[in-house]
């Protein structure tokens, strides 16, 4: 089953993705895959859950080298420290993507995230931006249950 966590920008996606994890951990639930947060200077943060590890995923108004999106930048380095935190997280009970978006439609950032979530007999949960939706849910293989926030 992938549960798929929808809302607008800024609404709380990814704080409901970390009450998840959270959770799952606090019940013994092996969880692998990837959350984000946004720092004070606006840097958005990503984490693999299964080892705490965290690095800069995008800067604001800053190039990196890397894909932008918006106004932000996005590491590469980043990007493939995320990947495979997905890759390694698919044999977890519990696999979390925050988030799949614009990258991913242009066939970027995580997109290879949305095989590894098809592949999976075991509960995931991605998140997606409502306006993205349409783009992106024809991807998975099964229809995901939609939660919007």
């Amino acid at each position: 089953m992938i549960i798929v966590i929808s809302g607008q920008p800024g609404i709380g996606k990814s704080t409901v993705c970390l009450r998840i994890l959270e959770e799952a951990v606090r019940r013994g639930i092996s969880c692998g895959g990837i959350v984000t947060t946004k720092s004070e200077n606006w840097s958005i943060v990503i984490r693999d859950v299964a080892t705490g590890e965290e690095r800069t995923l995008a800067q604001r108004d800053r190039p990196t080298g890397g894909p932008q999106a918006g106004r932000y930048h996005f590491e590469p380095a980043a990007l493939a420290f995320g990947m495979k935190a997905i890759q390694r997280g698919a044999v977890a009970d519990l696999l979390l993507v925050d988030e799949l978006g614009h990258l991913e439609i242009w066939d970027g950032g995580f997109v290879d995230a949305i095989p590894v979530l098809n592949r999976r007999e075991k509960p995931s949960v991605a998140v997606i931006r409502d306006e993205l939706l349409d783009a992106l849910l024809p991807r998975f293989t099964r229809p995901p249950a939609v939660m919007h926030t």
